[in-house]
């Protein structure tokens, strides 16, 4: 639950990151169409797009990371959940085969008791 929460949360950055490099773009676009444009603002929308654009593919990455390591632990958790309901099954059959050796040996006695053989 832990990795696909942590994967959730890494996704949900990755997706404000995308959103924050969008409002920095629409940003520098208005900057630019200031008559006359200010240098100045200019400058200072393009380096905040270069680093919304930086943590875009910093999450990205985290979020590739994360969710890696999410499909190897859903992946030992299904592994371990076969394996258990293997042994289960296996007991199961053993008790059952158990039960019916013990069935067959009560009927084997009582037959006679029964059915007596005739003369």
């Amino acid at each position: 639950k832990e990795a696909i929460k942590g994967r959730e949360n890494a996704l949900l950055s990755h997706h404000a990151a995308l959103i924050n490099r969008d409002e920095k773009k629409v940003k520098l676009a208005k900057s630019k169409q200031l008559d006359p444009p200010s240098p100045q603002k200019v400058a200072e929308a393009e380096t905040e797009l270069q680093q919304a654009e930086v943590e875009v593919v910093k999450t990205h990455d985290f979020h590739e990371v994360v969710s890696e390591i999410t499909r190897k632990e859903m992946f030992r958790f299904q592994n371990e959940k076969a394996k258990h309901f293997q042994s289960i099954a296996i007991q199961y059959v053993k008790i059952n085969v158990e039960f019916a050796e013990y069935v067959q040996k009560e009927w084997t006695e009582i037959l006679p008791t029964i059915d007596p053989p005739k003369p």
